[in-house]
Parts: structure tokens; sequence; C-alpha cells
């Protein structure tokens, strides 16, 4: 706590606080103090306020705060702690301004900045949650109300696909059996049957429930276990119960939304060789409330080992979950994860489908993993399990670490056989090659040899942008002169002005480059607060390509972790970019002739991509930028129109449909966010604002 003390003759004098800072830093404009007996009866404000909050007594806390700012209004711990009252009540306008305030006094302060961060965390998520009710209203309702009469039109179709449900059932609580039993019950699609395995429920209100559901409806079928097994082998008893083609998967107190099977239908009858189906999913509250919706990419196997991004709502062609022998005990946990993966090692990507429609309500409650992971302590060992054998299935061998606070795995392979490596660094005007090569080799003392490659001689400031890497067709033919010279076996680009944030990041690059099929992998550059300042790219037909997560802060979780999970994208930057050298060459490096000012990245990985490739980001190999380097504040050029016109004309359905990204969500600048009613098409080229600090 701060307690005011008598103010020096000179704002530049040391502050009497103790704090080590000029007068200035701490308090500003030098006033005159109150008199002892005002300072006494500050200190004692202070102390009852600090007090009251710690108790959890915000009304009462926030009272006495603002009487200590009427007697002093540059009292650094009052302002502080009453903008943290505000931030408690969600009052995010004035916890901003209060919280600002104290900064001012206290620029360096990491409470201040991490409470300015949790502001802005809260303004995000209110935004984000208002955005999504209105969105559900705006264009879901009004979709799936559109969508109805060809789904019952299907339905009478004579080779309309069965669907069967496999749930498990253990001591569910009656109320929200009953919904899940009650969505069953409302699906348009009728040609379902729901294969219930109750395991050996205690509760006489769960068995209850089942028997006067399954009374009333005869596409009801009902396993009664006579010991208790857990859900892998409750699920197994009901996979045994189902007929049906198609199986999904459902939990005791989840719902579906009444379209739900149908629309898996519709995509079974589109494409009757599919074997894997799955959509977006949302979760639902105890009072029915539907919150944090998670759209998904289409299939990313890369993203598939990093989290169960099938997960809900899932079907699965019923030959092929006995083939692979169903759910495994002792994987409790993470059961369906890993029955997804040994199902994907069996069938061709193409067969795996995704539904851009939110299909699925995911309960959160007490002891639910869709609340935390540390609801179920033994679904991580499980989890780590499953992905560790899916490896080993394949040939190879992984390293796992946990990211998002333990939520999420970072998967990396682990390579048997040592590779050579050429650092390729993109040079800015004015750096003395010598010292980049030093930077370099101070930092990735392993590589076989340490390149450079100067970029934009007339342009101030190439690099750290948020659009595109702005490169002219002379910095590409630098570029390809450096790979045509390296004799690694696998070319890592990187730019100067930056350093590695993780002592494996080189590791991590050549590991996931020499994987079979995998054309490049991309880093991201962070600033000074951890924010992403460049990073991949989203590919869109307006802009060609842009930035996502650009300004977020590394801890933030965005759309069901996309900014902090190793996962397959269409395109990354090449100022932090590893790439097999054969894999380059085969590719004939950067376009020198056709793009005159950017997106020579984007083409090399669209051209890759044509031969087969998958590229591969990677979130934790990350660099921070130098704190002298300024290049993220400023505005985004507007891309040159001539080579819009050309990735248009080479690249244009690759732009059009980034599998990557999912249609429900905004275009840029504004990725990864529920779009608004006032997004409408954008122009191209367009220029993109800078994130609000």
């Amino acid at each position: 706590m701060s307690t005011p003390t008598a103010a020096p003759a000179s704002r530049n004098a040391p502050c009497p606080c103790g704090s080590g800072r000029r007068y200035k830093e701490c308090h500003g404009a030098l006033a005159a103090m109150p008199p002892p007996a005002t300072r006494d009866s500050l200190a004692d404000l202070m102390a009852s306020a600090l007090a009251a909050h710690q108790l959890g007594r915000l009304d009462e806390a926030g009272r006495l705060y603002e009487r200590a700012l009427a007697i002093d209004p540059q009292i650094f711990d009052a302002l502080h702690m009453l903008g943290v009252v505000h931030l408690q009540r969600h009052d995010y306008d004035r916890a901003d301004a209060l919280i600002a305030a104290a900064r001012a006094l206290r620029p360096d302060d990491a409470s201040v900045r991490h409470n300015q961060r949790l502001v802005e965390d809260g303004r995000w998520r209110l935004r984000a949650a208002l955005g999504y009710r209105e969105w559900i209203r705006r264009v879901e309702t009004p979709e799936r109300d559109a969508r109805l009469p060809r789904l019952r039109a299907a339905a009478t179709r004579t080779d309309a696909p069965r669907i069967s449900i496999l749930l498990p059932t253990y001591n569910s609580p009656p109320a929200l059996l009953a919904a899940c039993l009650d969505s069953v019950l409302a699906q348009v699609w009728p040609h379902w049957e729901l294969c219930i395995a109750d395991d050996a429920s205690a509760v006489a209100a769960t068995r209850e429930t089942i028997r006067r559901y399954a009374a009333r409806e005869p596409r009801i079928r009902v396993a009664w276990r006579d010991a208790n097994g857990h859900i892998s082998a409750a699920s197994n008893t009901a996979l045994a119960l189902a007929t049906a083609p198609f199986s999904a998967l459902l939990d005791h107190d989840d719902v579906m939304p009444p379209d739900a099977l149908g629309e898996v239908a519709l995509a079974i009858l589109e494409r009757p060789e599919l074997a894997i189906v799955y959509s977006d999913e949302d979760k639902i509250d105890e009072r029915g409330e539907r919150f944090d919706p998670y759209f998904k990419p289409d299939w990313n196997p890369v993203l598939a080992r990093a989290q169960n991004c099938v997960s809900h709502l899932g079907a699965y062609r019923t030959d092929i979950l006995r083939e692979v022998g169903g759910f495994r005990e002792g994987l409790e946990g993470a059961q369906d994860w890993d029955l997804l993966l040994r199902c994907a090692e069996r069938v061709e990507a193409a067969r795996i489908v995704h539904v851009p429609r939110i299909l699925y309500h995911w309960r959160v409650s007490a002891g639910s993993t869709a609340g935390s992971m540390e609801a179920k302590d033994y679904a991580s060992a499980a989890q780590e399990r499953a992905v560790r054998e899916h490896a080993q299935r394949r040939g190879g061998r992984v390293s796992i670490r946990r990211v998002a606070h333990g939520a999420f795995l970072q998967v990396d392979p682990v390579v048997a056989t040592a590779a050579s490596v050429s650092l390729i660094v993109l040079r800015s005007p004015g750096e003395a090659e010598p010292q980049a090569i030093a930077h370099w080799r101070a930092q990735a003392g392993a590589v076989t040899e340490v390149l450079t490659a100067e970029l934009a001689a007339g342009n101030p400031q190439p690099l750290f942008t948020r659009g595109p890497l702005a490169m002219t067709a002379s910095d590409a033919r630098s570029v390809n002169t450096a790979a045509l010279r390296a004799r690694g076996d696998v070319l890592v680009f990187v730019a100067s002005g930056i350093t590695p944030s993780a002592p494996e990041w080189l590791d991590w690059f050549v590991a996931h480059a020499l994987q079979a099929g995998v054309g490049v992998v991309g880093g991201v550059t962070v600033d000074a607060d951890q924010c992403v300042a460049s990073g991949p790219y989203i590919l869109d037909p307006r802009v060609v390509a842009a930035t996502p997560f650009f300004g977020i802060p590394a801890n933030r979780v965005i759309m069901g972790g996309r900014n902090v999970l190793v996962q397959n994208l269409a395109a990354v930057r090449l100022d932090s970019l590893a790439v097999r050298r054969d894999a380059w060459l085969a590719a004939g490096g950067l376009d020198t002739a056709n793009l005159v000012a950017g997106f020579q990245d984007v083409d090399l990985c669209l051209r890759m991509a044509e031969s087969g490739l998958a590229h591969v980001w990677h979130p934790g190999i990350a660099f921070l930028r130098d704190a002298h380097i300024a290049g993220s504040s400023a505005p985004l050029p507007i891309p040159h129109e001539a080579d819009c016109t050309y990735m248009r004309t080479r690249h244009g359905r690759a732009l059009a449909a980034d599998p990557s990204y999912n249609s429900n969500l905004a275009p840029p600048p504004r990725l990864f966010e529920i779009p608004m009613a006032a997004d409408a098409a954008v122009p191209a080229p367009l220029q993109l604002p800078e994130a609000r600090r």
C-alpha cells in the first residue's frame, strides 16, 4: 500500500514513498499534501478498503477506495484496486479508466499490466458472448429454419441413412438425462435408434428415467450392465446394440439441436463414401445458455494430435468402429480421442468430412471436462497415452508438453537421425552481415551454416507488418540465391531483429520439416507483451492472405485453442519458416516473375500444396521481436493490386475455401471472431487497422 507522505520540493527528487522512483513517476504534479490527521485517516481508509476487498465485500471496498481518492486522487493503490473492484464486477470501462490512471503513475508495475490485460480479456469475452448470442438470432436460427424442408425431403428418400446413437449412462442426473433424451426425440431426422448402455447405475432415478423413455419410444434400445465397467466398457456395450451403418456419439448430459442428425445424414447422402463426419459445437450451462462456440476447420491431422478436434458431434461408420475394436478400456477420459485417432489411421483423409454447423451442445457442469481438464485428472494421462500410441502405430515417437494452462497438448516428433541445417537470415537494410550472422550463430549453434539475404533496400521496414511479408522481386531473387548456396538438408528462414523464446525452437522446426508429407513449417513473432506481431496466414479471396491472432496475448485461448496449438495451415510467413531443401528446390523457390511486392511466401505454400504437401504452423516456435523494431505498429501497406490479381487468378480456388478456416467466422481483419451484423463484403485490397493496445 502507498502511504501518502510529504511532497519533495522538486518533481525530479526521489519520491518519499520509498519506491526509488522520482516523485513525478509516482504522483505526477506537485500538490499540497493533506495535513497529518488526514494522512492518518487515508492510511486507515486504505487498510479498511484492502481488508474488505480481501474478504470479497466489493461494495464496501469500492466505497472506501472512492473516499480515499476524494482526499488524494493520486493514490496508486486506491486507483489500482478500485479498478480491480470494477473488473470483478465486469464493469470493464470503469476498470480500464482507473487501472490506466494507476499505470500512468507506475508504468512498470507488473500487477497493473497484468490487470490491464485482464480488463482487455474481459472485454473480449463479453464482446464474444454478446456476438454469439446475436449470431444465433441473426444467422443460425433463420438458416436452420430454411434448411428444415430440405432435411424432411431427404428423409423420404429410399437411401436415407440410419444412424445409431451410442449413449452410455451412469448415475446420470435425471433432469440432465431427460434433456438429453428429449433432444434425441426432437430430431427432425426420423431414421435413428438410440442405444443406451447403463453402466450399473446406483441412482434409482437414472434407471427410472431410462425405463420411462424406452417405454414410450420403440427406437430406444437399452442394455443394463450387471457391473460398473466405466465409460469405455459401457460405450462398447452400446456399440454392440447398434444396427445402423453409422454411429454417433452422445454424452448423457449433452443435447443435440433438432437438425443434428439430419445434417449428418445430408453429408452422408452427398458423400456416400464417408467414414467419419463431424460438426461444430458449443457449450451449454446448467441454465441452458449457449456459449463458447468452436467453429472448427476441415480435417486437420496435425491439430487432431493436439486436441480431439472432431469430438462432438462425431459420427463413424459402425463397421470401422468394430474393426478397430471399439473403445479401449484403460483410456477413459480420452476414449473418444483415442477412437478418432485409431479410426483415422484406417481411412483416407478425403473420407473425413466436416459439417460447418453447430450440431452439438456440450454441457458444462461439475465434473465435466467441458469446464476444465482439472475436473478429471485421469483424463490427462489417458490423452497423452492415446497420442503416444498413435505415433507408435505410425512408426514414430513424439514428445509431449501441456499448453494453455494444461488444457491441450503440444506434440512434436522425435527424430532419430540428425539433419544438417542451413539458417538463412532475412536481413533488414542497414544491418551489417557479420552482425546478423553472429547473432544467429549464438541462437542456433547446431546449424551447419548461417547465410543472409538482404531485403528491400528501398524499404526501411519490410518486416513485422500485420499483413503479408513485403517483398520485391529483387528480394525474392536474393532469397533464392541464398537457398541455392545452402548445403543443409533443412533450410530455416528467420528475420533479423528477432530472438527465439524457446531453446527447443530449432529442434521443433527440423523435426516437423522432416516428417513425410510436410511442406513448410512456420513459427510466430511476438512483441514485448507476448502478443502476436506476425505469424501465419488465413487465405481470403478479398485480401489474399491475412494474419490471424494479431495483437492477441499468448495466454488467451481463441476458438478452441487454435492460436496455441500446432496444426495444419494453408500458408505461413517466410520470416520464420523451415523447409526441406529438396522440397524447396522441387517447388522452384520463390516466384520472381509474377509477384512484385509480396505474397511470394503464400504462393510458395500453395504451389507446394498442389503437389500434395501439407504445411504446419507451430505457435510454440515463437520469436521475440527486438524492442527497437516498430514494424507491427505501422499501418499495413495496401497490397499491390497486380499481385492480388495474379494470386486470385493463379490460386483462386484455394483462396476461396481455406480448409483451416470456417465459413461461419468473420472475414479479415476480424479473423476467428463471430461475424457481427455490420460485417459485410470487404473490398480488396483491404487496409487492416492495428490492434488497440
